[in-house]
């Protein structure tokens, strides 16, 4: 899923490495081939699910619904928010691959089949009890704000930088305070605090050094601060803590964790006490090499715990509150539930062959 990513999206090449845990994860089971699922809610009450001629379905109570129309090129990934999804259609996916490309973005309710059109952009994410969505426009260079029940108050910020790749961490403190990732002139990657009354920037947080990743995430206290580097030159990693008070400038960062090796980063502050990100546990700069596991950050006492210790997990998303970790064609399930296999699918449709994979 940062902004949320999906079950096939993240599929990858990886290296075989044997079966170790440190925490309790499971290999997620579902009746469905997992290649078709995009959207698995907590309880399994609803499934969105695209088949081989790029239509999306939705699944649930033993009824399936057709709620979009594409073709077999069409790629969808959904992002979750309280008791609204965001879908991003691709229509171009799989023979136009782009990290910086946008795509036709849809606004439902969760279990609804009802889709209400939003507009064309990419990392999509919704705030502030689903009210607000923002998205980030890489024709226009826009992160833009659209306020679901009153569009005519929608609004956006054009970012500084015109790095081609580069896409904007945004959150709503509320609906007048906005906070972003940017680049300056030159270089340094820094946080932006917005104030959409009075129209003015503040500059609240800057990388200590060029050519370094700035994430970040919210908790009710802390702006959880990120700064992983991109090659391993400048400087490692580092995690620390800002009261989250709105004098974020005026208060000496804490510093949680830091590393030596460049971590890959990808922080999400999942509950109030616990920061997940992935560690680079193994690096050889001369080979671009580097081993890399999931791993959980106390924000109270600092305490570091290793979810996995394969080596080789590059990516993760969360999902319905849940962390789902992909490695080798298969996902692992870090929460309450990973048994999904009594699928709602209704008989007469699989006998169909709709269990095959999506290309």
């Amino acid at each position: 899923m940062k902004n949320n990513m999906n079950l096939p999206l993240i599929l990858f090449l990886l290296f075989t490495m044997p079966l170790s845990l440190y925490a309790k994860i499971s290999i997620l089971k579902t009746k469905l081939s997992q290649e078709m699922i995009r959207y698995i809610d907590a309880e399994g009450k609803f499934t969105y699910y695209q088949k081989k001629d790029g239509s999306l379905y939705l699944s649930s109570n033993y009824d399936v619904k057709k709620i979009l129309e594409g073709n077999p090129n069409t790629f969808y990934q959904i992002i979750e928010g309280d008791d609204f999804i965001v879908i991003q259609e691709n229509k171009n996916y799989f023979n136009h691959l782009s990290l910086n490309k946008n795509s036709a973005l849809s606004i439902s309710k969760i279990g609804s089949k009802t889709i209400t059109k939003i507009g064309e952009g990419s990392h999509p994410k919704l705030h502030l009890k689903d009210r607000w969505l923002s998205y980030f426009d890489y024709n226009e260079r826009k992160i833009k704000f659209h306020l679901r029940d009153f569009p005519e108050k929608n609004f956006s910020i054009k970012v500084k930088n015109n790095y081609p790749n580069f896409s904007p961490i945004v959150e709503m403190l509320n609906e007048q305070t906005i906070l972003y990732t940017d680049y300056n002139d030159v270089g340094e990657s820094l946080i932006y605090l917005f104030d959409k009354v009075t129209k003015e920037f503040k500059n609240i947080y800057n990388s200590k050094a060029i050519g370094r990743k700035l994430e970040f995430c919210l908790t009710e206290k802390d702006l959880i601060v990120g700064e992983f580097d991109f090659h391993g030159n400048h400087g490692g990693s580092l995690i620390s803590s800002i009261p989250n008070t709105g004098l974020y400038r005026l208060i000496k960062p804490k510093s949680l964790y830091s590393s030596k090796l460049s971590d890959i980063g990808h922080m999400d502050c999942l509950n109030q006490s616990k920061i997940y990100f992935l560690k680079t546990t193994k690096q050889v700069k001369k080979l671009n090499y580097k081993e890399s596991d999931l791993f959980s950050l106390e924000i109270s006492s600092k305490k570091i715990k290793q979810i996995t210790k394969f080596g080789d997990i590059y990516n993760y998303f969360k999902m319905s509150n849940q962390i789902y970790i992909p490695r080798l064609e298969q996902y692992y399930v870090l929460g309450a539930k990973s048994d999904f296999s009594d699928d709602s699918l209704k008989k007469e449709d699989k006998e169909k062959g709709d269990n095959d994979a999506s290309p």
